[in-house]
């Protein structure tokens, strides 16, 4: 594991969160899967770290499902939302899976808490948004 990865690990135990999972990757990243109740959604977020990288990359996966025959209100719904939380990307993959992503520069003197402010910052504005893509995948 490397020691951003680790870094991050311990302030997530040391503020009282829980780490889910971690994959160790064949180039030598790391991801730390953690899960956060919401208010209107449970998320999973996974934060990779390049092995002695300066970069974090978090995702948050698969936190809703589009039907093939609403796939352009969700996508219109995405890009609403880019246009209003600029920091963060959504968008649909290839499968129809809701994603939101987000790749940023850190200091690794600071990348545990640094880390845990960026994920807790796009788990709030992924459930803000868990509305919006609701409404645009039941057509409502």
């Amino acid at each position: 594991m490397n020691s951003n990865a680790q870094a991050y690990i311990e302030t997530l135990k040391s503020n009282g969160m829980k780490v889910k999972d971690t994959i160790e990757f064949p180039n030598g990243e790391t991801g730390v899967m953690a899960g956060w109740r919401m208010e209107n959604t449970t998320l999973d977020v996974i934060a990779i770290f390049p092995e002695g990288g300066k970069y974090v990359w978090i995702r948050c996966l698969n936190f809703a499902k589009c039907p093939k025959d609403h796939m352009g209100q969700v996508m219109i719904a995405c890009n609403a939302l880019n246009m209003q939380y600029k920091w963060v990307k959504f968008y649909v993959d290839a499968d129809g899976d809701v994603q939101a992503e987000d790749d940023a520069i850190v200091d690794s003197a600071t990348v545990g808490t640094e880390t845990m402010e960026l994920v807790l910052r796009m788990a709030q504005i992924v459930d803000e948004a868990y509305p919006v893509i609701m409404k645009a995948v039941y057509g409502a």
